[in-house]
């Protein structure tokens, strides 16, 4: 019996202090390089932040804020599941006041849609809730809903319409259908990146938000000069040497948790995350302001 009262007390420890770790927000800083950075973005900062699911840190969510307000940075893009998805106008409440606080930091606010906001009603018809939510973020951010802009030009345009002007930085945001994120990562994705956002010219430096990073290469082979990511969650637990234990496809060890990762001169940075849905649960896992400062190679 003392072996199992052993056992019960460590699990019981480790149970509380994964509780505790939720509320432990850090934040995590990679330079991105590559000889491909315009001149204008050399030297700028990004802060990313992803896969909050309604949490707070702080009354009013004052400690996030203060992160990554001190940050300073020249762009906030958020890549995907700022809500659980679900129609309820509380949940929209917390979105919408998120948006409200990193606008009034006076730098642009980019945002694109992750699989739970495909939960939320009206999702695949753009109506209702759905419709509610889009229409009322798109006030707060640039919501890229797999639609593109130019660099702080604020009116996102439909990846259909190649008739824009051609600029040195490009942004856009990826939103992959449901059966996309059920799928096993090997069978690659349902249909080219290009059927959702349009072809990636060349000539500009390509910015993709892209909430599911498992699918790096497809990103990559598109024309991606920078992806930012989410949705794995770090593998929520992380074990020393080894990495992320369990995908959100229930998949163990994934090949692509968390952090910074490089294929010639692209760069895809996949945050761990924020916060959580169903159990506030992390270990060694800490969630995490993501600060991405960009570096012109010569």
């Amino acid at each position: 019996m003392t072996a199992l009262y052993v056992i019960v007390s460590v699990l019981a420890l480790l149970g509380i202090y994964s509780f505790i770790e939720t509320k432990l927000l850090k934040t995590t800083f990679y330079t991105a390089g590559s000889s491909r950075i315009p001149k204008e973005l050399d030297g700028k900062r990004i802060v990313l932040l992803s896969d909050l699911h309604n949490t707070y840190f702080g009354n009013d969510n004052s400690k996030l804020m203060k992160l990554v307000a001190d940050a300073r940075p020249d762009m906030i893009i958020i890549a995907g599941d700022l809500i659980n998805g679900r129609s309820s106008r509380k949940q929209f409440g917390y979105a919408y006041r998120v948006l409200e606080q990193l606008s009034e930091m006076k730098v642009p606010v980019y945002y694109s849609f992750g699989n739970h906001e495909y939960r939320v009603d009206g999702a695949f018809n753009n109506e209702g809730p759905f419709r509610e939510y889009l229409d009322n973020c798109t006030k707060r951010s640039i919501v890229l809903n797999n639609a593109s802009c130019g660099l702080e030009n604020r009116e996102a345009v439909d990846d259909t319409n190649h008739d824009q002007k051609v600029r040195e930085t490009r942004i856009y945001g990826l939103n992959l259908p449901k059966a996309q994120f059920d799928m096993k990562v090997s069978a690659g994705l349902i249909k080219p990146v290009s059927y959702y956002v349009g072809e990636a010219d060349r000539d500009n430096y390509n910015i993709l938000i892209a909430h599911d990073p498992s699918y790096f290469e497809d990103y990559m082979k598109w024309g991606a000069d920078l992806v930012l990511s989410g949705h794995v969650h770090g593998g929520v637990i992380r074990l020393p040497f080894i990495g992320g234990l369990l995908s959100p496809r229930y998949t163990f060890f994934p090949k692509i948790d968390k952090g910074i990762f490089r294929s010639g001169e692209g760069t895809m940075v996949a945050s761990g995350g924020i916060g959580w849905h169903n159990l506030p649960f992390r270990f060694m896992n800490r969630p995490e302001v993501v600060i991405i400062d960009l570096k012109k190679n010569k």
